[in-house]
């Protein structure tokens, strides 16, 4: 039922896709996929939900707005008002010690039930009002209530409690502190300390410790302890506060009333296995949280020591809460178990390939095109396997060097890149067996493809897991069902004998193109019935199917025969539609071939982290890897970059081969290959078993046997096999509903900023506050509102002058409010605190505020109203005057700290670049002396060095300072990092594919940059080192040149022969490529390039100019001898193996084209084959008895008509079979038949006649047709293609005669037709005369009445 809407909703959902951005909102789902919108979301229920700001991904779908609670000494009750989206559960107040009693929800009793250890109630989406009650012997000092509750009203023993004292656990205070009555000078000055540390474990490991203080009160100066761990050097301090790092490493800070953020940094100068947290006193907490932010490229760690915790229940800063969490108590240690340092062992290389296999004409061998994707990691070099040719190799486009590694003998070529985008061209010899991949490489999945010439057939492949195009794989299970029961069929019927011949023939013949199979079951069928049917109508009617059956035997099996027959001796027709594409520019031919491979999935790219200060800085300077240009692109113009065996141009039979898995390097393909030969042999056995099939089916009549039901049923399902009924899809389409799901889903388009508050409106009395928001929502959404719960919450919350009805309050106290898309006035009002100052965050910062009121001064509005991300509220007393200012608190120096970068760059020269950049505060000069390594000489100007060493100097505010050296070329490099502390050393090697590199010591870091280029990178403590051992792999010997294509092209004429050959060239050298022209030709011209060149030939030499590259050269050339009756191409040496030769002869119309020969794809001249049948069919015409007409007669006359449609030969031998039939058995018809076949009679011989006027008309003024075909030839148009050939061109020929040799010779035909044909009419008159020629219809007579009343005799 679902199929056809499928059809026609699935474009609709597809340019519904395209032309919005939007999800596809419920309402415009097409309506015969409405009923599948719910399935398709199940277990997205929370997408009707109110999209939380600032977070896509969550949404809010319980809002406890208001919860009212009046309280005494014996009992309580509630009033909870909620608002929910989506079926789930509402948390009630209370816990196990309180439980809720007497729930209602709508004024009838819910099941209240334990969720999460609290009590709860399941409810539908909508508005709900929950009433219960408390019972307890006394008050309670404190009632668990969810933490989420907006708004708390609270009547305590029939008093109101203004503000409520709530804790981030859901606990309300009901009895509160009696410092809370106290006065507010008395609690002013407060400062509440929190702090969070994010561990770094870098080179070096660094601390990055948060404080978070929420101050209250007077300005004033403060110093704490515990900021920076021991043995720790200050790296850097960040405050909006006056602050300074004091030397014992306390933290002074001038305070003033708000809340403020303050971040130290810090670095250790070794390696560190444990970290213990700093001692501290008051105001520093006593519970501090940790996160550590691993790098597992550098090294991977266990931390031990220390529970863990939820980051997402705590204030850690929004970006630390993606990290693992740790609370560090009072003296507690976290241990860092090393268990991995750098990438020792990088995960194995990710490489996909495919290959593109080309069987030579002549079987000899392989041309492989190999494309290789994905990404490496571990191994840097790609090697073939023994029995592969490596030819030519290309990364990224760019033509490689390949060479041979020195220990291992192993051809192949360095790599330089991650991502891998590689081809290469390869020979593999005429074997049966050889490698899957071809390259000393596993790979994650392989595919091939198999192209095939024309004779040749695949028929099984081993080592493969698909090869959907061998003739083994064809074959299903329902048609060895129908071959095997077609056997047993004819076993029943015949014989066993019988049975293996049908079972053989139907082997052979069931995956042939048009071959006869399920006819052959109609047939039996027929036969089967016939042999129980007693005589009747039954039978009647199954002896005319029968008959039918094997009329439609006879129409398809005489033309399959004959296809197996053509294709038996001239392969190249069983495609005749193609055509070997002719010469086009070189980059078109290799186009496919150097597509890059689709690469997996790729994973995190680990950059090196490039400083350690983190605050503002210059514009990022080039890398040190890219000063100077990256060597890895690097070749060596002495080596030899191989151009390969050349790739052929040719599709025929394409077969797939493809692999579940990985495949491994040591996997083996065998191809089972049916050459010419054999498929010639087996193309004559099939018209030999159609034959023999044929006369058992039709002649050979199996035995009768008595009806019986019993023995007629079990045949009668013979042709039900003919029919499989098609599967009917009750079900959508999956991509259809995944379609459908992914547009329901589909985040909105106003994204990430839904909302907007253009305006707010602070309105302030001495003890009350009113804010008025305009907010503008695109989306149903949550917005939260500027709210501070720990200072103030408003009483009453009214949108659009209605009371608000979703409401939530956020983990860190603040409130959100549920809105429907459109624009909404939002009102805020509450009581204000007893307190002095009051901040009001602005998550979601308005527009423009405006304040007005008495009171309170509101800081933190700049110019035009522009807020800043929190407004403060200040009581004024006694005047508004400002407090007394502390004095300035100047901060101190922090030791300086640097990082020293050393690349090295192993091309053809060896140099090295260094850079010294600043990883702390740049607010003072550093002067430090970097030492050189050995062999290494400096040659920036501008730098002093002193005892070996380069000193840098770096004034204030300036990051960096660089230079760049050469080094003298050796058998290792070694590098080792000085002893000292005041920086971090970070070496690099770019070496060039030239080059390969064995490295000893230090482990590697990094192995690839950002951009996924090999660049390793080593990361050393001070005193560690590491050696690079440089060798330089030997170039295999190889072609420089390669000829991609060539096309000669003959056009003879009478007096002289004009011959153009093209040719498409591949040098990776350039210089001069010699030719060998025909004797006795002339050169008319040379262009290479589109461009003409003076180039002469020496005697039969001809020197073309070579440019590395590709170019196309074409030569015209003139040989003074003209067309010949056997023409042959001259002798043409290229001077190297091409592949790819087209030969082309152009004749004119005035040759008589008989003859040809030459490569196996090329024409064919196939009317010697039609001749062969004319002969026969003439033998066996010339025996009938019911024609005077003799042997060589018929041979004559058939000649001469195949140069019309073979139609007209059929009517014209059938009008003389039938004169003569007339003359015999035509006299014993009845008088209508008579009549009916001498007017057949009359109309078909003037059709005969037609067309052997028609025929003489061909004969005599048109041209020839000797039915030429193969590789797009015709008449005067004859096409060779040869895949591969050594230096000397193809020399195909042809056999031909003037025009008028044929005009001739139909003219004596058509003299000889003249004259038979009178004997022919004459004899043809008498059949036709004989017995009359027309019979008129005889009457009906009424008999006479006898007067005498006897009865009358008859005649």
């Amino acid at each position: 039922m679902f199929r056809r809407p499928a059809f026609l909703v699935l474009p609709l959902l597809f340019f519904t896709a395209v032309a919005l951005a939007d999800r596809l909102p419920r309402e415009s789902v097409p309506e015969p996929l409405k009923p599948w919108a719910e399935w398709v979301l199940h277990g997205h229920e929370d997408r009707a939900c109110p999209l939380v700001h600032g977070n896509p991904e969550e949404r809010r779908c319980v809002w406890p707005t208001r919860l009212e609670l009046e309280l005494d000494e014996r009992a309580g009750r509630f009033t909870l008002k909620a608002r929910v989206y989506t079926e789930t559960w509402l948390p009630l107040p209370g816990d196990v010690e309180h439980w809720p009693q007497q729930v209602e929800i709508g004024g009838k009793s819910a099941v209240v039930v334990t969720v999460e250890n609290s009590p709860g109630i399941r409810v539908a989406p909508g508005e709900h009002t929950v009433k219960g009650r408390f019972m307890w012997d006394r008050l309670p000092e404190n009632l668990t209530i969810p933490n989420d509750t907006a708004m708390i009203s609270l009547v305590l023993k029939g008093q109101s409690v203004p503000l409520p004292a709530f804790n981030e656990q859901g606990q309300l205070w009901i009895y509160r502190q009696a410092s809370e009555d106290a006065a507010p000078s008395e609690r002013a000055d407060t400062v509440d300390v929190r702090v969070y540390r994010r561990v770094i474990d870098d080179m070096p490991l660094r601390t990055l410790t948060h404080i978070d203080l929420d101050v209250s009160g007077r300005q004033r100066e403060i110093l704490l302890d515990g900021g920076l761990p021991a043995d720790s050097i200050p790296l850097q301090v960040s405050s909006p506060l006056p602050a300074r790092l004091e030397p014992d490493g306390k933290l002074r800070l001038q305070l003033r009333p708000g809340h403020w953020s303050v971040e130290l940094g810090s670095r250790f100068p070794g390696p560190v296995e444990s970290l213990r947290r700093p001692p501290a006193t008051a105001p520093w907490p006593a519970e501090e949280i940790w996160v550590f932010d691993a790098r597992p490229q550098l090294r991977v760690v266990e931390v031990e020591g220390v529970p863990a915790v939820d980051p997402r229940q705590t204030n850690l800063p929004d970006e630390w809460k993606a990290l693992p969490a740790y609370r560090m108590d009072t003296d507690a240690m976290m241990t860092l178990k090393l268990i991995r340092r750098g990438d020792p062992e990088p995960e194995p290389d990710s490489l996909t390939l495919h290959r593109r296999i080309w069987l030579d004409f002549d079987g000899g061998g392989y041309t492989v095109n190999d494309g290789i994707g994905g990404r490496m990691t571990r191994d840097w070099r790609l090697n073939v396997r023994p029995d592969v040719e490596l030819g030519q190799v290309s990364i990224d486009g760019q033509p490689q060097s390949i060479t041979r590694e020195d220990d291992s003998g192993a051809i192949g070529v360095e790599m330089r890149r991650g991502a891998v985008n590689l081809s290469a061209d390869s020979r593999i010899a005429g074997v049966r067996t050889f490698s899957a991949t071809g390259w000393d490489q596993d790979f994650q999945n392989a595919s091939a493809e198999l192209n095939l010439p024309p004779g040749w057939r695949l028929f099984a492949a081993t080592g493969v897991d698909h090869a959907p195009g061998t003739w083994v794989a064809r074959w299903t299970l329902l048609d060895l069902f129908v071959v095997l029961i077609t056997a047993m069929g004819v076993a029943r019927l015949w014989s066993w004998p019988y049975a293996a011949l049908t079972l053989v023939a139907l082997a052979l013949l069931w995956h042939e193109p048009d071959a006869p199979r399920y006819v052959w079951l109609n047939i039996l069928a027929a036969a089967a019935l016939l042999t129980v049917l007693p005589e009747g109508k039954a039978a009647s009617a199954v002896r005319i199917y029968r008959n039918l059956a094997v009329l439609a035997l006879i129409l398809i099996a005489i033309p399959f025969m004959v296809d197996q027959a053509r294709f038996a001796l001239y392969p190249q027709l069983e495609q005749p539609w193609m055509v070997m594409p002719s010469a086009a520019a070189p980059a078109e031919f290799r186009k496919q071939a150097e597509e890059p491979v689709a690469a997996p999935e790729t994973m995190e790219s680990y950059a090196p982290r490039r400083k350690l200060y983190e605050q503002s800085m210059p514009p990022a300077s080039p890398s040190t890897a890219d000063i100077g240009g990256r060597v890895f692109r690097e070749t060596d113009p002495n080596a030899i970059t191989q151009t390969g065996p050349g790739l052929p141009d040719w599709q025929w039979k394409s077969i797939s081969l493809g692999w579940s898995g990985p495949v491994l390097r040591d996997q083996e393909v065998g191809l089972i290959l049916l050459s010419p030969t054999i498929n010639l042999l087996l193309n004559f056995l099939r018209i030999a078993l159609v034959i023999a099939l044929a006369v058992l089916f039709v002649t050979r009549r199996p035995p009768l046997r008595p009806f019986s039901p019993r023995t007629a049923m079990p045949l009668l399902w013979l042709p039900l096999v003919l029919f499989v009924p098609d599967a009917k899809a009750a079900f959508p389409d999956p991509a259809l509903l995944e379609e459908l799901k992914s547009r329901l889903l589909a985040p909105s388009d106003c994204l990430p900023q839904c909302a907007e508050i253009p305006l707010l409106k602070l309105e302030t009395r001495p003890s009350e506050l009113r804010q008025t928001l305009e907010i503008h929502a695109q989306e149903l959404i949550a917005l939260p509102l500027p709210i501070n719960a720990a200072q103030w919450i408003p009483s009453r919350v009214e949108v659009d002058n209605r009371p608000a009805e979703g409401l939530f309050r956020g983990r860190n106290g603040g409130l959100w409010l549920a809105l429907a898309p459109g624009r909404h006035v939002v009102t805020l009002a509450g009581i204000l605190p007893a307190r002095d100052q009051l901040q009001l965050p602005l998550p979601l910062k308005p527009r423009r505020v405006e304040a007005s009121g008495e009171g309170w001064r509101v800081e933190g509005i700049r110019e035009n109203g522009v807020p800043d991300v929190q407004l403060q509220l200040v009581r004024i007393a006694n005047g508004d005057r400002p407090a007394d200012k502390l004095p300035t608190l100047e901060s101190r120096p922090l030791p300086p700290f640097l990082e020293v970068e050393r690349t090295l760059k192993i091309g053809l020269d060896w140099r090295m670049v260094t850079v010294v950049r600043r990883a702390s505060p740049p607010d003072r000069p550093v002067v430090v002396g970097i030492p050189l390594i050995g062999g290494e000489s400096v040659v920036s100007p501008g730098l002093q060095i002193e005892d070996g060493k380069v000193v840098a100097n770096l004034l204030p505010g300036q990051h960096v300072i660089r230079w760049e050296s050469v080094l003298a070329k050796a058998p290792a490099i070694d590098l080792k990092a000085p002893d000292t502390t005041d920086w971090i050393e970070i070496w690099r090697a770019d070496i060039s594919p030239i080059w390969h590199m064995d490295p000893e010591g230090l482990v590697v870091i990094h192995h690839q940059d950002a951009a996924g280029n090999w660049l390793p990178e080593w990361r050393p403590w001070p005193g560690e080192s590491v050696t690079l051992r440089l060798t330089r792999p030997q170039g295999v010997p190889g072609n420089t040149l390669t000829i991609d294509r060539s096309r000669l092209q003959l056009n003879p004429g009478i007096h002289a022969t004009d011959a153009t050959l093209t040719l498409s060239l591949r040098s990776s050298q350039g210089g001069q490529h010699t030719l060998k022209l025909p004797e006795d030709v002339e050169l008319q011209s040379v262009v290479i390039d589109g461009a003409t060149h003076p180039v002469r030939q020496q005697e039969r030499l001809v020197s073309l100019p070579i440019h590395p590259g590709e170019q196309t050269a074409t030569l015209e050339w003139r040989d003074r001898t003209g067309i010949r009756n056997r023409l042959v191409s001259p002798e043409v040496e290229l001077g190297a193996p091409s592949v790819n030769s087209t030969i082309t002869f152009s004749l004119g119309q005035d040759r008589w084209v008989l003859l040809v020969g030459g490569p196996r794809l090329g024409p064919a001249v196939l009317i010697w084959g039609v001749l062969i049948v004319i002969a026969l069919l003439s033998v066996a015409l010339g025996r009938l008895p019911w024609t005077p007409i003799k042997f060589w007669q018929w041979l004559l006359l058939l000649i001469g008509l195949s140069q019309i449609p073979a139609s007209g030969g059929v009517v014209v031998a059938g009008w003389l079979l039938t004169l003569g039939w007339r003359a015999g058995a035509g006299t014993r018809l009845n008088d209508l038949k008579f009549n009916l076949l001498q007017v057949g009679l009359a109309i078909l011989t003037v059709a005969a006649l037609a067309l052997l006027l028609e025929a003489v008309h061909q004969g005599l003024l048109g041209l020839p047709d000797m039915q030429i075909a193969g590789n797009g030839s015709g008449p005067y148009h004859l096409n060779w293609y040869q895949d591969r050939s050594g230096p000397t061109l193809p020399r195909p020929w042809a056999v031909s005669a003037p025009l008028w040799v044929y005009r001739v010779l139909m003219l004596a035909w058509a003299l000889w037709l003249a004259y038979a044909l009178l004997n022919w009419l004459r004899w043809g008159w008498t059949c036709y005369a004989s017995g009359g020629l027309w019979r008129p219809r005889k009457k009906k007579e009424k008999p006479a009445k006898a007067e005498s009343g006897e009865p009358t005799q008859p005649d």
